[in-house]
């Protein structure tokens, strides 16, 4: 009811309040071989201006790298923290701000999760110490709008999920929805996992949206 959810293939954080979606946003999240966590957390410090105490492992890298090797940075324009530092109750892992908004939407961290200056600053007032935080890896989204049936299929970015055919044909069964889908759009969503919600709606024609774009009226799907 009340939190903070991110589904790492998605790239999105989702704050719940009171049962509703309050707010959602890109995120920039772990590389592969820096993987974010998933599990249930909580906000455990609230920091703004945060210092960087550049963790160990870090500092490796730069060194192999042929960086300046950094073990601390102050608050300011250089520290890859940005203003505000939502950290979790798993040591070493945040949410928090970049001086680097183009990596937003990417998976190119060290496993922390990066929000827009914008965004986190909205986010950072309307969370408490405490706030629970799910860390999901979901590449199969399943939505229904009425009698009409939408899928959406993410990259194994983690190589966590390697086939979601199964779990698609699992969840339709458990959703007496399996009747009602067309099998050869969903199996091309899953190909292409462009990660874009698209109908898959038995009797719907792709061709249709493209009429649309050029003026046409789409006609109403039969009932069920």
């Amino acid at each position: 009811d009340d939190g903070i959810v991110i589904n790492l293939p998605q790239r999105m954080l989702f704050f719940f309040k009171n049962g509703q979606t309050s707010r959602a946003y890109p995120v920039g999240l772990g590389k592969q071989d820096w993987p974010t966590p998933s599990g249930r957390f909580k906000i455990a410090v609230k920091e703004e201006n945060p210092v960087w105490d550049v963790p160990k492992a870090i500092q490796d890298e730069m060194q192999r790298e042929g960086k300046v090797v950094k073990t601390r940075v102050p608050p300011g324009p250089e520290n890859p923290l940005g203003k505000h530092w939502l950290g979790l109750s798993i040591g070493g892992y945040g949410i928090h701000g970049t001086i680097a908004p183009s990596s937003i939407y990417q998976f190119q961290t060290h496993g922390c999760i990066r929000l827009h200056p914008d965004d986190v600053a909205v986010l950072f007032t309307a969370v408490e110490r405490g706030t629970p935080v799910l860390l999901l890896y979901r590449r199969l989204l399943l939505a229904r709008l009425g009698a009409r049936i939408f899928l959406e299929v993410h990259r194994d970015s983690y190589s966590k999920q390697p086939g979601v055919e199964k779990e698609l044909r699992q969840l339709t069964e458990d959703e007496n929805l399996a009747t009602r889908i067309d099998w050869a759009l969903a199996e091309d969503i899953i190909s292409r996992r462009q990660g874009i919600a698209r109908e898959i709606t038995k009797g719907y024609s792709p061709t249709l949206d493209h009429e649309a774009a050029a003026g046409y009226s789409r006609p109403p799907l039969p009932k069920q």
